[in-house]
């Protein structure tokens, strides 16, 4: 009956102090929320992996061996008792360029003809698009959730080596079509393992019927075992089924490796030694070409020599033609002066003469004239007188008269007939002079016409000499320069051509020396049995699963921490407003454990239920939200949920002992007291005073208001630490969440901005000449989208961690002064400059902090050759993304013995523009020479995506922050009014307004929430460190800061929190009345 009237009692108690019973609910239900909804998550992550993993028939063991695994091995191990399938697998790494991006793709093989069901079929795939190929040239690529990324079905894929050795020995075809896009259990994480080609990593991967491959043993062999799929495979007993096998296999394999070892043996050393004669062929054609080349350039230097004499002589003997041409021209100038002179004078005598006749011929003519007619009379007398004389009749007197008359007149025509000749004769003379002079005058002007004609054509002979030499010389000349710059082009080529092939002949005989070293080296082959700890997917997603494990042993205890504050502060309220009823049933004559089983009850109720409910809801969202963020790393199929009752039972049970422990001690103190000091009221404590008013300099500034204030905060020391770690854990869930956005998100700006500057990489063919790849690189530098650009050798190695070997690159730069021009090596924190010299290598942070090397160790690296070598660890720089070791050429050499080799170029663009990367990209890409052309602008693009994708985690600190925040303000309000209903309606009787009522009171509660804020700070710097530290990846390097505005984020969020619990509680504050100052406190 007692009991029955407690029951109701406490069932009456729940009612009249809901708010109360809802803190503990609530605290409750957050704490087994956090506690089963994150320890829950790790089965529930490893069951949704293992069902996957059975559902598309996983492999229990991988078997390989170094030297290949045949037919006749897989029959073998098909007998082993126990075995449920065996599939003998090829796979290769090739390499893909698709949009200027070269991409590393682990090319598997695909048993076209196999069923799902069948036990053979191993590792299979999880179709998400199109569907799987069916004939010999079609395959499926890896599926993709990246933003934006395009859906490549319906296209065909080309793949290429990437070694020295063509794709065809090793492939019947090297194209494809897409025809779907698959996931696989075997490749779950993201991070798919080291290359020894490419970039180092696996990028993708692509699936192809296993017909294409021409290899005559298989790369490895995949086996299921018998009832492996019954229990979890991340469980003792999945191994405890698998050992066995895994022993029987590997004894098996110590038989049957050493079958195959010796033939082995002599095959690959008749290798070598045929290498050997093909190197010394190949050196003695070398040197025969050579040296023909030489003789060939040296004979051209003699034709040029001769050439140049020839046609110095040419020039001579063509200025002297010139000279004599121009003294013959100059000849006929002079010539044409005289004749001008000459023509001169003779037109002057022509004038003088023409002038003289015109002057004396009408005188003379009439002087003729007058002869002409005295001997005509002179005639006719003389005839008269011989007419005169024939007359007979004469007498001698008149004979002698007529006859002397006779001789009278011939005597005077005698001495007229020469006058008149004479005259004739003047004139004749002078006419025949003007007719000479006239014509000597035309000779004259022939000679001078004939002259200029002359001096005009010598011109043109003269000046078509000065060109035809001119030309001669010039082609003459052009021959010999052309002939010049072929001897030069001829020398730089005999030179690179001595150089590539030196160096051709020096990588060959390094490689046969490393072969010969390696197979005189080699230990008996074995056959390698790996089971799934062994898997990089498998063990990867096991431990973050493990580490989520880890972050239930931290988080979980916090609340509950808060939960056993809340409940004792609420317990203990309730225990000192119930004191005069535990007085009145202790006088009544109820038993101490009877009166306590009252708060116990009301604990426990509010426990149980909040933690069915926390339970319900924890193990439902906190896996579900855990499941999706590891999503972002993991391919895996949806969520499956598991009720882990168990696992509730657990938290409620813990959750439960906490709050009924706090309400035992909160009402112990009370039971031992007699029942009249109960039923009398509680006496106040003794007034103290607190530290603030021993500074006087600061109390004296304080008005009543604050001094109320600060006293309040300081006395009630349980509800001051409640408050302070409860807000605490609030604002460091809010700093923790956001640091991991600051953590993630600086590492593109960090890797791809200050320690990688380089803007793009280009990597050259594996088949070329030292000369091809001087020439690109000096094409790029002078390129007008490039501000600078280097040469650098990377190689893909590979160190040992745990068994297996991981990727790590080799960075060996052609110029080392200016690598901080591209890279920066520095140390973290101080940003102190690392030099790179020939003492020892440079190595990233988190490999070092890996495996646990400082400076002065030695680190064994494999260089891509198979043979790992010692290097001395000189300096430690900060990294972020991958394993990187920098060397100098020289250290480099004396450390594997090998000259190392330019791989690709690093540039820097003036503009980093999509235009222009588009442009230098397919400029490069159209080059023989290069083999891809990367960019690191979408770098940054992609790390934003990916944090974007992690926003939904910091809404789930923030919430659960909030709830935190509101249930430990909730309850300190709560408690705070409870205990000071008197004081609070008192200071309204004096005339407080409602809102000074509640400044009074909220001030409290601000003050408290800004120092816990404050205090959670350093917590949440410590928990964002433990976050860190958990989900790091091997490869990557989460940064440790946090931004300064997320501290101010989360100190304004936990304030935003406090506000909004203010407000709600406003209203109780409002509805005090008044005459609850009036009450006696009896």
């Amino acid at each position: 009956m007692k009991k029955k009237a407690l029951l109701k009692d406490t069932l009456r108690e729940i009612r009249k102090s809901f708010g109360r019973f809802f803190s503990i609910f609530a605290i409750v239900g957050i704490g087994v929320a956090f506690f089963a909804g994150i320890r829950d998550s790790v089965p529930v992550m490893k069951n949704t992996a293992d069902t996957y993993f059975d559902d598309y028939n996983f492999m229990d063991l991988k078997i390989m061996s170094t030297i290949g695994m045949t037919k006749e091995d897989v029959s073998a191990i098909r007998q082993v008792d126990g075995v449920a399938g065996v599939y003998g697998s090829y796979s290769m790494d090739v390499l893909n360029t698709h949009n200027n991006q070269q991409r590393v793709y682990k090319l598997l093989s695909y048993p076209m003809i196999a069923k799902a069901e069948d036990e053979n079929y191993i590792n299979q795939m999880r179709l998400i698009k199109g569907r799987l190929p069916r004939k010999a040239d079609e395959c499926v690529i890896e599926y993709t959730n990246i933003k934006g990324a395009d859906s490549r079905i319906g296209e065909t894929i080309t793949f290429a080596s990437g070694t020295d050795e063509k794709l065809d020995a090793s492939l019947k075809r090297s194209t494809y079509k897409i025809v779907g896009e698959v996931t696989m259990p075997y490749y779950l994480s993201y991070e798919k393992g080291s290359s020894a080609i490419g970039s180092g990593s696996i990028d993708n991967y692509a699936v192809i019927p296993d017909t294409n491959f021409k290899s005559s043993y298989y790369t490895e062999v995949y086996v299921t075992v018998d009832g492996a799929k019954k229990p979890n495979s991340y469980a003792d007993a999945y191994f405890d089924i698998i050992d066995p096998k895994k022993t029987t296999i590997t004894a098996l394999g110590e038989e049957r490796a050493q079958e195959r070892f010796d033939d082995i043996k002599r095959e690959a050393l008749a290798k070598v030694e045929a290498g050997r004669k093909e190197y010394e062929k190949n050196k003695k054609k070398y040197e025969t070409e050579i040296k023909n080349a030489k003789d060939k350039l040296e004979n051209a230097k003699d034709e040029l020599l001769v050439g140049q004499a020839t046609l110095n002589a040419e020039k001579s003997s063509a200025e002297r033609t010139i000279q004599e041409k121009e003294a013959q021209l100059q000849q006929s100038e002079q010539t044409l002066s005289q004749l001008k002179s000459q023509y001169s004078s003779a037109k002057s005598y022509l004038d003088a003469q023409q002038k003289k006749l015109d002057d004396n011929l009408p005188q003379t003519q009439k002087q003729i004239a007058e002869a002409k007619a005295k001997l005509s009379s002179l005639d006719e007398e003389i005839a008269k007188v011989d007419a005169q004389l024939q007359d007979p009749n004469l007498t001698e007197l008149e004979k002698q008269l007529l006859q002397e008359k006779k001789a009278a007149l011939e005597t005077s025509r005698q001495v007229a007939s020469p006058a008149l000749t004479m005259l004739e004769a003047q004139i004749s003379t002078m006419q025949e002079m003007v007719t000479m002079a006239a014509s000597q005058l035309h000779a004259l002007e022939t000679q001078i016409a004939t002259a200029q004609q002359q001096i005009e054509t010598g011109k043109q002979q003269l000046a078509s000499a000065r060109v035809s030499a001119q030309q001669e010389s010039a082609a003459a000349q052009d021959k010999i320069t052309n002939g010049q710059k072929e001897i030069a082009l001829g020398k730089l080529e005999l030179e690179k051509q001595e150089r590539d092939g030196a160096a051709k002949l020096q990588e060959a005989k390094e490689k046969l020396d490393r072969s010969e070293e390696d197979i005189n080296s080699m230990e008996t082959p074995k056959w390698y049995v790996l089971d799934r700890h062994s898997h990089y997917s498998y063990m990867d997603y096991g431990s973050a699963a493990d580490r989520m494990g880890a972050i239930a042993k931290v988080f979980p205890l916090f609340f509950f921490l808060v939960a056993a504050l809340v409940c004792l502060t609420t317990m203990t309220r309730m225990v000192d407003e119930e004191r005069q009823e535990i007085g009145t049933l202790k006088a009544l004559g109820y038993s101490k454990p009877d009166i306590a089983m009252k708060f116990v009850a009301y604990a426990a109720i509010a426990s149980i239920l909040g933690g069915i409910c926390g339970a319900v809801i924890g193990m439902i969202v906190f896996p579900t939200v855990i499941f999706n963020a590891w999503g972002i790393m993991y391919t895996l199929p949806d969520v499956q949920l598991q009720a882990d009752i168990g696992l509730a039972a657990l938290a409620i049970g813990l959750a439960s002992m906490i709050t009924v422990a706090a309400a035992l001690a909160a009402c112990y103190k009370e039971l031992v007291e007699t029942p009249a000091l109960l039923m009398r009221p509680k006496a106040p404590k003794n007034g103290k005073k607190i530290l603030l008013e021993r500074i006087p300099f600061i109390w004296k500034r304080f008005n009543f208001i604050y001094k109320v204030t600060a006293r309040n905060i300081f006395r009630y020391k349980k509800r001051f630490l409640m408050t302070v770690i409860g807000i605490s854990g609030c604002s460091a869930l809010l700093v923790a969440g956001f640091g991991i956005q600051d953590s993630i998100g600086e590492i593109a700006v960090k890797q791809y901005g200050d320690i990688f500057k380089f803007d793009v990489t280009m990597t050259y063919k594996g088949e070329d000449t030292l000369s091809q790849k001087e020439q690109d690189l000096n094409e790029l530098q002078k390129d007008s989208r490039v501000k600078s650009a280097t040469a650098m050798a990377v190689y893909h190695g590979f160190y040992a961690d745990e068994g297996e070997d991981k990727g790590i690159d080799l960075y060996v730069p052609q110029d080392v002064e200016s690598l901080h021009t591209y890279i920066s090596l520095r140390q973290r924190g101080s940003n102190e400059a690392i030099s790179l010299n020939n003492d020892g290598a440079v190595i990233t942070e988190k490999i070092a902090k890996d495996k646990h090397l400082k400076v002065g160790d030695t680190f064994p690296i494999d260089n891509g050759d198979g043979v790992k070598k010692d290097v001395k660890i000189a300096a430690i720089t900060e990294n972020y993304v991958g394993h990187i070791v920098y060397m100098t050429p020289s250290y480099y050499k004396s450390v594997y013995h090998k000259t190392p080799q330019n791989t690709g170029m690093f540039a820097i663009m003036r503009d980093s523009s999509e235009k222009d990367e588009q442009a230098l990209g397919n400029a490069f890409m159209k080059k023989d020479t290069i083999d891809s052309v990367s960019f690191y602008s979408g770098i940054a693009a992609s790390f934003q995506d990916t944090i974007a994708s992690l926003s939904f985690i910091v809404v789930v600190l923030i919430i659960s922050a909030g709830l935190l925040a509101f249930v430990v303000l909730y309850n300190l309000t709560n408690v705070n009014i409870s205990e000071r209903l008197r004081e609070i309606a008192t200071i309204k009787v004096l005339g407080f307004y409602d809102k000074e009522v509640s400044a009074y009171v909220y001030r409290e509660n601000i003050f408290l929430t800004l120092i816990g804020a404050l205090a959670g700070l350093v917590l949440g710097i410590v928990l964002h460190s433990l976050i860190m530290s958990l989900a790091e990846l091997d490869t990557v390097m989460f940064g440790r800061n946090i931004e300064k505005l997320s501290f101010l984020y989360s100190v304004a969020i936990t304030m935003v929190f406090a506000i909004i619990v203010n407000l709600v509680m406003y209203r109780k504050l409002k509805k005090i009345p008044m005459v609850e100052s009036l009450k006696s406190v009896e």
